[in-house]
């Protein structure tokens, strides 16, 4: 919903040497805060959401053995009106 945050979090193994975040392919993402890479866990951030930060993210995993890759779909709705505030009186 928008105004909320948006946490995702990447789990990679150890022998991991890059990770890649994308949004609708795109690795430049304007509104997100990549956090940097804690252990095995890679995060991305995006606080108070809005719909045009909807679309297709991805986490890519490259190491000697290749690329992974794990995707989700993230849809931001506007947050409802409240109608009660705008019939006062």
């Amino acid at each position: 919903m928008a105004g909320d945050a948006l946490k995702l979090t990447c789990k990679v193994n150890k022998v991991t040497m890059n990770i890649k975040w994308k949004k609708n392919s795109a690795s430049y993402i304007p509104r997100a805060n990549i956090g940097p890479r804690l252990g095995d866990e890679s995060t991305l951030y995006i606080k108070n959401v809005v719909p045009d930060d909807s679309g297709v993210y991805s986490c890519e995993a490259h190491n000697m053995a290749g690329t992974v890759s794990s995707t989700v779909k993230i849809t931001v709705r506007g947050k409802p009106l409240n109608m009660s505030r705008l019939w006062t009186i």
